[in-house]
């Protein structure tokens, strides 16, 4: 059995080749090289030097607010990262949790810096389903639109 960190490893390589081939057919300039290029550097920082293990990657393109849902266990000690291309000079994250009696996402943690990267550290003290926002707050001069990336982990 191949181990699950090599398979990964294995797979953000071949989106990595893919991506800088795709962007060589791009004829607006526009290119994912870079955010998988970051993904990469974060993969291999969390997993060497942080000692976590991955659990979710997602990348996308972000023109202000993305949402995604993460069911997230009580206890266990969880990282996200979000980070951005060039294009993205400040990169946010709020995470909320489903509140069953009010029928709404309440916010639990929000990202407070002034970055291209994002970390935020939580352990939730109930199961559920989460909704995490990534938020473009800024973006360099010249750019309305970037890639980001999202790395969700745990010890």
């Amino acid at each position: 059995m191949i181990p699950r960190h090599i398979i990964k490893q294995l797979a953000l390589s071949f989106l990595l080749l893919s991506s800088s081939m795709c962007a060589f057919a791009q004829s607006d300039g526009s290119s994912t090289k870079q955010i998988f290029k970051r993904a990469q550097y974060f993969v291999n920082w969390l997993e060497t030097e942080m000692h976590q293990e991955i659990v979710r990657v997602e990348m996308d393109i972000l023109v202000d607010k993305k949402m995604t849902f993460r069911s997230l266990e009580a206890g266990q000690n969880y990282k996200l990262v979000a980070f951005g291309d060039d294009s993205i000079s400040d990169i946010d994250i709020a995470i909320y949790r489903y509140d069953e009696r009010d029928s709404e996402y309440q916010l639990i943690k929000k990202d407070e810096d002034n970055s291209d990267v994002s970390i935020i550290t939580l352990t939730p003290s109930k199961s559920a389903e989460y909704q995490i926002e990534i938020s473009a707050y800024a973006f360099k001069s010249g750019h309305d639109v970037g890639y980001y990336g999202l790395i969700i982990c745990h010890d």
